[in-house]
């Protein structure tokens, strides 16, 4: 899935002049990790009606963070969860249904566009932080995905350098 992910960030990386993102075994040592934490905290980012939710564990992602000797950005989206109304207006969660590779790909793609293309709400920071602009731009970046058990899409992108061994000569994508 992260090879997807980063095909997909590098098309809209390489349409903006911006360095293009790479897969390496630690950066999604790194995704995995912090999908762990979510799920061992049962943080529920965005919560049973989506307006109640907790947002970014951005101590979780700190401690990641130093434990890696790195700095990272995340990207966290609805994407394999789903909320309706019921008959008094109020909004709720749908049971996660079960997912194909294709159902997957597709969610992590409608994902991605939304936070390109309808993220005014948030400033443009995750479009920016997929681009890698601005005070976004973390340098050489890896990037890794993973799902925590809400359903959610956790798009994990860390500065690479040697030290860190988020550069391998091992890479998945460069």
């Amino acid at each position: 899935m992260s090879l997807f992910v980063a095909d997909l960030i590098n098309q809209i990386r390489q349409q903006f002049g911006t360095q293009k993102t790479i897969i390496t075994p630690k950066s999604l040592e790194y995704a995995n990790k912090i999908v762990a934490g979510y799920n061992e905290e049962n943080w529920d980012a965005f919560g049973e009606h989506m307006t109640d939710g907790k947002s970014h564990d951005d101590n979780l992602i700190d401690k990641v963070d130093n434990n890696m000797h790195t700095s990272g950005l995340e990207n966290l989206g609805g994407s394999l969860q789903a909320w309706t109304w019921d008959d008094d207006g109020n909004l709720y969660k749908l049971p996660i249904e079960k997912q194909t590779m294709d159902s997957m790909k597709n969610s992590i793609y409608e994902t991605i566009l939304a936070m390109m293309f309808d993220d005014a709400y948030s400033g443009w920071g995750h479009a920016q932080t997929f681009i890698g602009y601005g005070v976004y731009n973390l340098g050489k970046t890896s990037v890794g995905v993973d799902f925590d058990k809400f359903g959610y899409s956790h798009f994990e992108l860390a500065s690479a350098y040697n030290q860190n061994g988020f550069i391998h000569y091992h890479q998945l994508l460069n």
